[in-house]
């Protein structure tokens, strides 16, 4: 007796749990992108859809051609959307420093997170960002010179 009370007990317990879910699981999905030319590498980006909550994440900026970037003193990144000639900003960082110093222009590159971030708001679907997706460096170095470098980007599986 005491086993057909666990089991139903357990039963019991299990549709409840599934009730208070309401019934459905809402789908996590994660698309992975990077992207390279021969001065630098970006790697571990990627975008995270769950419900209505998006997280992006610019992932990891690697310099290949570390001489190229040696003087820098200002830069900023921008992730963007390009369709049919019109750029929409996904996110953007900018460093400056103000010691005279130069900056390593390299490593983490951000990471932002919120309701309907991306899809609806700056893209349709998930297939229009995975075919549009480009980043952007923007830099200047000690003398005053201003470099742009852009790349689009390739969303892996």
């Amino acid at each position: 007796m005491r086993k057909v009370m666990a089991i139903i007990f357990s039963l019991l317990c299990i549709l409840l749990l599934t009730a208070c879910n309401g019934g459905k699981q809402e789908e996590t999905l994660t698309y992975y992108f990077r992207g390279e030319n021969e001065y630098f590498a970006i790697s571990k980006g990627s975008v995270v859809l769950s419900g209505s909550e998006e997280v992006f994440d610019g992932g990891n900026l690697e310099i290949i051609q570390e001489e190229v970037f040696k003087d820098v003193v200002a830069y900023s990144i921008t992730f963007y959307m390009l369709k049919y000639g019109e750029r929409k900003t996904i996110m953007s960082n900018s460093v400056v420093d103000y010691t005279e110093g130069a900056i390593h222009v390299e490593g983490d590159l951000g990471k932002m997170s919120g309701e309907d971030l991306i899809i609806g708001n700056k893209v349709e679907d998930m297939d229009e960002l995975r075919e549009n997706l480009w980043f952007e460096l923007e830099t200047t170095d000690s003398n005053g010179k201003e470099d742009i470098y852009q790349i689009q980007l390739s969303f892996v599986e």
